[in-house]
């Protein structure tokens, strides 16, 4: 019996579609929106606050700073709204983050009004912590968390990015131009920060050496900057009423325009992309088809009588390759018992047979003529 087996293998791989970002609107009436990638926006929850800064933790809740009610927020996929704490009145919570131990990383303003800024550490169980206290009118904005657990803040009045550890040292990264006003950063892949000036218009990038370089330059004020996995900017251009992105390279393609601007409201302070949704995953789709060749209806197949034993190791997989190995004489002898080489033996033996048994008849009358 002949058979042949063929496998193949098709291995396909396809990038659909873009990620989805959620927005937090800053006014004039807080908004937490979630703008699909085909450019379709939904209100997930409607605030009674200017809400400044989003984060989204491990469990896909939006985590919220409302500035103007001094509170941070915790919204549910749902838009189901809790209150994770109440700060000081006129702190204005900024800027926030999560740290690696889940810990809610806030920058309060105070926006200049004759108290220092803060960043503080709010527990989930809603313990505060002061981690470091600012120089009175510098205004900590957003911030930032790096690969090795320092906050990275924008003090937009003191146009300085500045870098605190998790113990309380404060070092000076980046001076601006007076007026720059830094209002944003983000961290790259290559440990540069990514930073809006709100007062230049300007999306700089600034080493890790100090050397800055300026991305794009804004004719508007844009306010928030975050970078997508792709490695591109989201842009906040808040008095613009848009959302845009700018290539590393310095191209700028417009998301997302509010309907109201000419109204002068919807203002976006803080766009960040969700996790990549499984719409802009690589699906990777593998096909393997097998064809068997079977016998023909004229073929013919003696089967042996003789029974084999084959281990486990001894079968051929689909890519070895197996040599039919032509049985020995004896074992063929030991096998036989019908069929037409069986007959032919037998004939033989008769024919032995008959030609004995004349023999000695032959031999037996020719001694009984010897005794006669």
């Amino acid at each position: 019996m002949t058979r042949t087996t063929t496998t193949s293998t098709a291995t396909s791989t396809a990038t659909i579609g873009t990620p989805a970002y959620v927005v937090a609107e800053e006014w004039p009436q807080g908004a937490l929106s979630i703008l699909s990638s085909t450019g379709v926006r939904n209100v997930l929850h409607v605030f009674d606050s200017e809400v400044e800064d989003v984060a989204v933790d491990s469990s896909g809740n939006y985590i919220v700073a409302e500035g103007s009610l001094d509170i941070l927020s915790k919204v549910t996929p749902t838009g189901t709204r809790t209150i994770i704490y109440h700060f000081s009145a006129g702190a204005w919570p900024f800027g926030v983050a999560i740290d690696s131990f889940g810990n809610y990383i806030v920058t309060e303003s105070y926006y200049g009004r004759g108290q220092p800024g803060y960043i503080s550490k709010i527990s989930p169980a809603g313990a505060r912590t002061v981690i470091y206290s600012f120089a009175i009118g510098t205004s900590p904005d957003d911030f930032s968390i790096d690969s090795g657990g320092n906050y990275i803040v924008a003090e937009q009045y003191a146009d300085q990015l500045s870098k605190i550890t998790p113990d309380g040292t404060r070092t000076v990264i980046y001076n601006f131009t007076g007026g720059s006003q830094p209002i944003d950063v983000a961290i790259d892949s290559s440990g540069n920060y990514i930073v809006i000036e709100m007062g230049s218009g300007a999306l700089s990038k600034i080493t890790p050496a100090g050397v800055r370089s300026v991305i794009y330059s804004f004719t508007n004020s844009p306010a928030g900057v975050s970078i997508d996995p792709r490695g591109n900017y989201i842009v906040s251009e808040t008095h613009a009423h848009r959302i845009s992105l700018v290539t590393p390279g310095g191209v700028r393609t417009i998301l997302y325009n509010y309907p109201e601007a000419a109204l002068d409201r919807e203002q976006p302070r803080e766009a960040i992309s969700l996790t990549c949704p499984p719409s802009c995953q690589t699906t990777t789709t593998t096909q393997t088809s097998t064809t068997s060749t079977t016998p023909s209806a004229t073929s013919t197949s003696t089967a042996p009588t003789h029974t084999t034993s084959l281990t486990s190791s001894a079968i051929p997989t689909a890519s070895s390759s197996s040599v039919a190995t032509t049985p020995s004489t004896s074992s063929l002898s030991s096998s036989r018992s019908t069929g037409v080489e069986g007959a032919a033996d037998y004939a033989l033996y008769a024919v032995a047979g008959v030609v004995g048994v004349a023999f000695i008849l032959a031999a037996a009358a020719f001694v009984l003529r010897r005794r006669r």
